[in-house]
């Protein structure tokens, strides 16, 4: 969180969706040969390598009408963080990753993201600190192949 502590909230867990024993193991099954990592992102891409394919969530662009959450850490996550993301991607892209990042839609990220593949989405927001800023939102989807 903002003061570098380990923040991850869960909700109630009676109030979770039951996934079912079956469809939990064959999630595992699938996920045995994922490699999850801890650290700047840089440090994941530079690893991916052909046949990889690397799915990144940052902390989403501001949009023009309500500023976006950049603080999940001590340090914002800034337009040049966003550029840096852009070209590692790149680059795992040259070494044979597929990658694959999610954004705000706005005019900057198709910008941010030009010469990418962009799949323009309709996503529901249920969490926000206050509920008339809960609702659908346009979502950038951009994926990069070799």
């Amino acid at each position: 969180n903002s003061k570098g502590l380990f923040n991850c909230p869960y909700g109630d867990p009676r109030a979770l969706p039951s996934v079912g024993h079956d469809r939990m193991l064959a999630a595992a099954r699938r996920l045995e040969d994922a490699e999850v990592m801890w650290g700047d992102f840089q440090a994941a891409l530079e690893r991916a390598t052909e046949g990889d394919v690397v799915y990144c969530d940052p902390p989403y662009s501001d949009q023009e009408h309500a500023p976006s959450f950049v603080a999940y850490t001590s340090t914002r996550f800034g337009p040049e963080q966003h550029a840096r993301l852009v070209s590692a991607g790149s680059a795992a892209v040259r070494r044979g990753a597929t990658v694959a990042i999610s954004n705000h839609d706005t005019p900057e990220t198709r910008r941010l993201y030009r010469g990418w593949e962009q799949y323009h989405l309709e996503v529901r927001r249920s969490v926000s600190a206050k509920s008339e800023h809960r609702g659908n939102a346009r979502e950038l989807l951009v994926i990069l192949r070799p």
